[in-house]
């Protein structure tokens, strides 16, 4: 007898097995149950629909407490995410139906990489800082090139693992997977997309709040010159004249307005002849 494997994202599937009595000199025999179907259906590991649907909605619960307190600490966002994705490896053994694992998958995926993005904002003040560097300010870090690429390899490794364990949760502790082609390749190439989609979301941000502050920074000091150069029309038209403008041309032809004879204005009156 040879048993088909349940596939790691499936929570239930149908087992059908035939077996037929075959053997000659059989006296009496009863044709009629020769041959028996039995159909079963086999349920992948779960710590059961009670304990699943308890779980699932305490760390829901405690994942939003943990965000309103991320006002405090930003490291309660980072707890919030794990609790997060702990519910939804546990809302995976909720349902049994086909398509529940894939939604599930999927908004855990979502989840994370929706996350990634909101944890992002600690770039936006390291490019700030790093832009009242270049106005000659004070700021609050010495290096900010080392500040950056520490902060990525934080957000990168702490972001990317919270899949894992709700893998662990789906598949068991020790993972409960049968080891053929389709379930290991089908649970590398998602643990892969889910990561790269972390790193990608990291890097996206990093270059976008440098490119933004890069520009607003560049826009302040063209307008600072500008201000400074209107203050000071002298030293202006000096600029501009050592800039190869020839100011005598512009200025040239400006002079006084040519002035009219007395004869061009005079109104010709007549006199009524009944004045």
């Amino acid at each position: 007898v040879t048993a088909d494997s349940i596939d790691w994202w499936a929570q239930r599937a149908e087992a059908s097995c035939t077996a037929t009595l075959d053997a000659s000199f059989m006296e009496n025999n009863v044709v009629m149950n020769d041959q028996m179907t039995l159909k079963e259906d086999v349920i992948s590991w779960s710590p059961g629909v009670s304990n699943s649907f308890i779980g699932a909605v305490t760390c829901l619960l405690v994942s939003i407490i943990l965000f309103r307190l991320t006002a405090q600490n930003d490291n309660f966002r980072l707890l919030a995410i794990y609790t997060g994705v702990i519910g939804f490896g546990f809302s995976f053994h909720i349902f049994q139906f086909v398509w529940w694992g894939f939604v599930v998958l999927a908004l855990a995926a979502l989840w994370i990489w929706r996350m990634t993005w909101k944890s992002t904002d600690e770039f936006r003040l390291l490019h700030e800082d790093y832009q009242r560097a270049r106005r000659g300010i004070s700021t609050l870090y010495a290096d900010h090139f080392e500040e950056l690429s520490n902060s990525k390899k934080q957000l990168r490794t702490i972001l990317a693992m919270p899949i894992l364990g709700m893998l662990a949760l789906v598949l068991g502790v020790p993972p409960m997977l049968t080891e053929d082609r389709t379930n290991v390749v089908s649970i590398a190439a998602y643990v892969v997309v889910v990561m790269v989609g972390v790193w990608y979301l990291v890097n996206r941000a990093n270059s976008m709040y440098g490119a933004l502050y890069g520009r607003l920074t560049d826009i302040e000091i063209k307008a600072i010159r500008i201000e400074r150069d209107l203050s000071d029309p002298a030293r202006l038209f000096n600029e501009l004249a050592g800039d190869g403008l020839n100011l005598d041309d512009i200025f040239a032809n400006t002079g006084p307005n040519p002035t009219l004879p007395p004869d061009a204005n005079a109104v010709n009156e007549e006199v009524n002849d009944d004045a």
